[in-house]
């Protein structure tokens, strides 16, 4: 097992406070915990400042003249620490600036300052964190630089950051083997703080912008693999320009920094730079426009990004988050103030920003609009949507005539409209949904009746389905469907002859990343697609920083007819672009999460120079919520984590498993788990953990980058699925300057081992792909459905037994799948025939019926079950078995024994009456002899003697048999005659 690397030095002692160690112990006892702790010290000689533990170095640019910079870990600056640095060409101009120290530039080769930091400074750290806080001129954005530099003048191993990207790696193998995690994109001449970590017991690298985590890379290097003997602020080992801006501050410590903590040094550096990071948060507020607010019915979209945070005066009428409730007929309008902050670096703008909005009551038409625009489906298959509030804002409660069926109330997290339905095999149910639109005497109500169809029958997913586009062409960007051939991953065909699927008539009338998914209940199915056309357009730029809002979406209930095309907006006003859109169903929830890249800018210029505007941006991850692919929530960050796009999502034993292309960082696939779908990876709140990096460059052996990730996981019995394995999980990745799709696989996502299969795709760009029964395969391809084979058999008779009314017959119904069995059984009993449900009992499926009444009699027939088949199962028959219906008839016949002397000894006297309506063939015995009747008559009698020759005789019996022809059907009737006790003498 690989052991951990950790900081192989001892731990040093504890320094004390440095200089600015009242300011950084406040900016921790505030910015850390969020409140200022009620007797917290704010001195260092009260208490030690948080952000001082493990730290290594301190460089404060404030000496005055000189080349020394001083390292005031310690909370000193006095000559003589083996941790001072050395400024390297130094002019007295470059301290012009108190507390900085201002870097010239240039050639490696030229008069440029730079600053030489001591060697082994981080000599046998396995976890360590950099930050500097820096003011880079515009050509360092363009230009390759070293910010700083732990490593030695070769260009071998090092661990370095850079403002161009900007990014930090690390390597001991040269360029080619860096690992690199890229941070948000920095403004020119202002100030940033740049924070690198790495961490032993994650394996990451990780770099923060600002304090807000940007870019994350799986790697076990450290510093301690790295030969420190030219460690550098401004100077990179190879020939690039030196650095050119200013540093105000420079740290090292030998351990990796918490987020948290990042974030309070990020802050409390900001502290230096109060006045200019208070005028780029003004800058902030003075970008926000909330249009027109005279009349607002509708919620507000109030942008949250960058540090900006609201307020409202009237929070039952706007929310903080912008939720608008209006207020009823008849009442006033209302006027709210809300009330826009912004922070940057922990300093805010001099004073918020305010708007005024005014809310408009409710009238009757409102109530009215409201009711006729709700839509319900006529068939529910899955959750409904019951609008809580109107389009115009009217309130909206409802009531379900079976709360069962459909719910009118929350079920745990989920919301009201929780369908149930009835289990296969039973009838649909009819339920009535009755909404009151608005309140009191102004409010309406409507009915709505919805059939509840009965739930599908399970089955195993056996095949595959693949949805992709094939190129940035008009001809390219729709939809096209492959079917697997079999059960293989690994080979495809390409159905309809090659014609698209779908195609797009709205919007920008191209189809991009298309996602097909399958409800939970088995039989909807939903096909989402990015509104995007660059063979119609041709301008990325454009595409980027003013792309679509829109999702488009198709529906089916048996993948061989679509519905129409839904254009559903799902982006906010000022987000460009809706990228790569997935869905995952959030059971607890009871609805879809769909989640999609989105460029989320403050104002609606939407500038595209991410780099050089003070609203700049990047792809964020956004997601909503939905039941219906109809009405969706609205658009939340879901990641903002540096560049990202294109994110996919599987659930393996209660873990999410999320992949998703970095634009920063590796420049390709990263894997992150959670076990909450819907955990966030926002600025303080990084939730998912990173489980890997670089996926499809290090699987492939390449440094060619992917995208469109598509995870999906093998079927049981796929064949391309490697031998050694058990089992997996296949990763689509799109070489999208290359190859197009390329299928990775490994066996266990909890300890992933990616490899590259082989297979055949068909020539495809970013999609997915969806494992299917084989039936629904069959439905996507046109063909006919497979039957599922059973067998039906007799359960409980034998050749020959007596089946009497009242008798109850069974059948056993056995699906070859193993699977659930619903329908009828017809059992024939000669003539009768009977009809049983089907139904399930002690794991097997069993009818039983009940032999109705009759006047057969000892018939002789047979017995036989059918199973007519349901649904998918076909129909299948029991063998026969030949048994007799009813009872046999009873022959009337009687008899009596009487007993009489004859020269002392005992005669006994046998009477035998017939008393039917037919000759009878009677035989008596006894224990002294036997007599034989061979025919008598109806109606006779006839009698019989036995001689005993014994004086006397104890109580016995007689057996009589009697015999007949009824109908044809040979009938005896046995009786036992008591015989008394006689005596002679």
């Amino acid at each position: 097992m690989e052991r951990k690397r950790r900081n192989a030095t001892a731990p040093r002692p504890a320094r004390g406070a440095a200089r600015r160690g009242v300011a950084l112990a406040a900016a921790a006892a505030v910015g850390l915990a969020g409140v200022i702790v009620p007797g917290a010290a704010l001195s260092a000689a009260t208490a030690a400042d948080p952000l001082d533990e493990g730290l290594v170095a301190r460089y404060l640019f404030d000496e005055t003249s000189g080349d020394a910079v001083r390292n005031t870990a310690d909370g000193s600056a006095e000559a003589g620490d083996p941790f001072d640095a050395t400024v390297r060409n130094y002019v007295a101009t470059q301290r012009a600036e108190a507390g900085t120290l201002q870097f010239t530039g240039g050639a490696k080769t030229s008069t440029g300052n730079w600053v030489e930091l001591p060697d082994d400074i981080l000599a046998g750290a396995g976890s360590a964190t950099v930050s500097i806080d820096v003011k880079a001129d515009p050509t360092m954005l363009t230009t390759n630089h070293f910010l700083w530099n732990i490593g030695n003048d070769a260009t071998q191993q090092y661990w370095f950051a850079n403002v161009r990207g900007p990014r930090s790696a690390i390597t001991t193998g040269s360029a080619a083997g860096e690992k690199n995690g890229t941070g948000y994109g920095v403004t020119a001449n202002r100030w940033h703080s740049l924070t690198a970590v790495i961490d032993a017991d994650a394996d990451t690298l990780t770099f923060y912008t600002d304090g807000q985590r940007a870019g994350v890379v799986k790697t076990t290097l450290a510093p301690a693999d790295i030969t420190q003997t030219l460690n550098t602020i401004g100077r990179a080992p190879w020939p690039d320009a030196l650095f050119k801006g200013s540093v105000g501050a420079f740290r090292v410590y030998d351990r990796a920094l918490s987020s948290a903590e990042v974030v309070g040094l990020s802050d409390a550096d900001g502290a230096a730079h109060a006045t200019e990071l208070a005028a780029v948060s003004a800058a902030k507020l003075a970008s926000l426009d909330l249009g027109d607010t005279s009349a607002v019915a509708d919620d507000v979209q109030l942008v949250t990004l960058h540090g900006i945070s609201w307020s409202s005066s009237e929070p039952g009428v706007i929310s903080p988050a912008g939720v608008v409730t209006r207020p009823l007929p008849g009442e006033p309008a209302a006027v709210v103030t809300l009330t826009a902050s912004a922070v940057t670096r922990g300093q805010a703008a001099a004073s918020p920003r305010t708007f005024t909005v005014t809310v408009p009551a409710l009238a009757t038409a409102d109530i009215a609009s409201d009711r006729d625009a709700i839509q319900l489906p006529d068939v529910a298959r899955g959750n409904v949507t019951l609008p809580g509030r109107g389009a115009a804002g009217s309130p909206v409660t409802w009531s379900s005539s079976d709360d069962a069926v459909i719910s009118d109330t929350p079920v745990g997290a989920a919301a009201a409209g929780v369908v149930t339905r009835p289990a296969w095999g039973e009838p649909d149910a009819e339920i009535t949904l009755t909404a009151t639109i608005g309140e009191g005497a102004a409010a309406l109500t409507r009915e709505f009746d919805v059939t509840v169809a009965a739930a599908p029958r399970e089955s195993v997913d056996s095949r595959y389905l693949f949805a992709y586009f094939t190129a940035d062409t008009v001809a390219g960007e729709n939809i096209h469907l492959a079917a697997s051939q079999g059960n293989s991953a690994m080979s495809w065909d390409v159905l309809g002859g090659g014609a698209p699927l779908v195609t797009s008539t709205m919007g920008e009338m191209g189809l991009r990343d298309p996602f097909i998914l399958r409800a939970p209940e088995g039989d909807r199915f939903f096909l989402i697609a990015t509104d995007l056309s660059i063979g119609r357009n041709s301008s990325w730029d454009r595409a980027l920083d003013a792309g679509s809002a829109y999702l488009e979406i198709w529906e089916s209930t048996d993948l061989r007819t679509w519905s129409a095309q839904r254009h559903v907006k799902v982006s906010g006003p000022n987000a460009s672009m809706t990228w790569a859109p997935e869905a995952y169903w959030d059971a607890e929830a009871g609805e879809f999460v769909v989640y999609w890249s989105s460029r989320v800018y403050l104002d609606g210029t939407r500038p595209y120079d991410k780099a050089g505007t003070p609203n700049s941006t990047y792809s964020k991850v956004m997601y909503a919520t939905t039941r219906d692919f109809t009405s969706f929530s609205d658009a939340k960050v879901w990641q903002d984590a540096g560049d990202r796009i294109d994110s996919t999502v599987i659930e393996d034993d209660g873990t999410f498993y999320r992949f998703t292309k970095e634009v920063t960082g590796c420049t390709d696939i990263l894997q992150e788990s959670s076990t909450d779908l819907r955990a966030l990876t926002v600025p303080g709140a990084y939730e998912w953990a990173t489980d890997a990096s670089c996926i499809s460059k290090t699987a492939r052996g390449t440094t060619r980058t992917t995208e469109g990730p598509t995870i999906f996981r093998a079927n049981e019995g796929d064949t391309s699925v490697p031998a050694d394995a058990d089992g997996g999980f296949y990763l689509f990745v799109d070489d999208f300057t290359g190859a197009g799709y390329l299928p990775l696989f490994t066996e266990s996502l909890a300890a992933p081992q990616w490899q590259t299969v082989t297979g055949a795709l068909p020539k495809s760009r970013h999609g997915s792909v969806l494992p299917v029964t084989l039936n629904q395969w069959e439905a996507a391809k046109g063909a006919a459905l497979t039957r599922i084979t059973t067998t039906t058999a007799i359960e409980g008779a034998s050749a020959g037994q007596t089946v009497r009314a009242g008798d109850v017959l069974t059948a056993r119904v056995t699906a070859a799948d193993s699977g659930a069995v619903a329908g009828a059984v017809r059992f024939q009993l000669g003539d009768i025939e009977v009809e049983a449900a089907v139904e399930e009992r002690d794991g097997g499926y069993i009818a039983e019926a009940i032999v109705p009444a009759t006047e057969a009699a000892g018939v002789p027939v047979s017995l036989s079950a059918t199973f007519d088949g349901f649904d998918v199962l076909a129909a299948s028959a029991s063998g026969a078995v030949e048994v007799l219906l009813g009872d046999a008839p009873v022959l009337d016949v009687s008899a009596a024994v009487s007993a009489r002397c004859v020269a002392g000894k005992v005669v006994q006297v046998l009477t035998v009456s017939n008393d039917d309506d037919i000759a009878l063939s009677v035989t008596a015995t006894g224990a002294h002899g036997s007599k034989t009747f061979p025919s008598l008559a109806a109606g006779k009698s006839t009698s019989t003697s036995f001689t005993t020759r014994v004086a006397a005789i104890p109580a016995g019996t007689v057996t009589i048999t009697a015999a007949a022809q009824v109908d044809g059907v040979p009938v005896a009737t046995t009786q036992e005659i008591a015989s008394a006790p006689a005596t002679c003498g």
